[in-house]
């Protein structure tokens, strides 16, 4: 073997091992970046749940004072209970109507302001 083909097998054993090296820091960036996504998500749905549990136990206790207000002017404890349950009929519905649409948009607003962001950080 001469000194030129010795030459062009140790550059071409650097540009395999460089390449292998890139592809295996470009694995390593998006694995922590995976990890950080993933991170961010599971700490938003925790925040999430707590707010909506702390926001439930505030309403229950409101709802069960009013059902007894309204069962004390009523004359009757099983009519307020009745009665408050009936007012959240409808309130329930109108939730569900209006926060679908809200709840959706901002979920697919948050999913395309992550992408922009991406493309923003890969291509600085």
């Amino acid at each position: 073997m001469s000194t030129t083909e010795n030459a062009e097998k140790s550059n071409a054993e650097q540009l395999f091992d460089q390449v292998v090296q890139h592809l295996d820091t470009r694995w390593e960036y998006y694995s922590i970046l995976a990890a950080e996504k993933s991170a961010e998500l599971v700490s938003s749905v925790v925040r999430a749940l707590v707010v909506a549990v702390l926001a439930l136990q505030i309403l229950f206790f409101f709802s069960i004072g009013f059902a007894f207000w309204l069962g004390e002017w009523m004359g009757s404890t099983a009519g307020g209970f009745a009665l408050a349950g009936l007012l959240f009929v409808p309130l329930a519905l109108l939730a569900y109507l209006v926060l679908k649409p809200m709840v959706r948009s901002r979920i697919i607003e948050a999913f395309l302001r992550n992408g922009l962001d991406q493309n923003k950080k890969g291509s600085a």
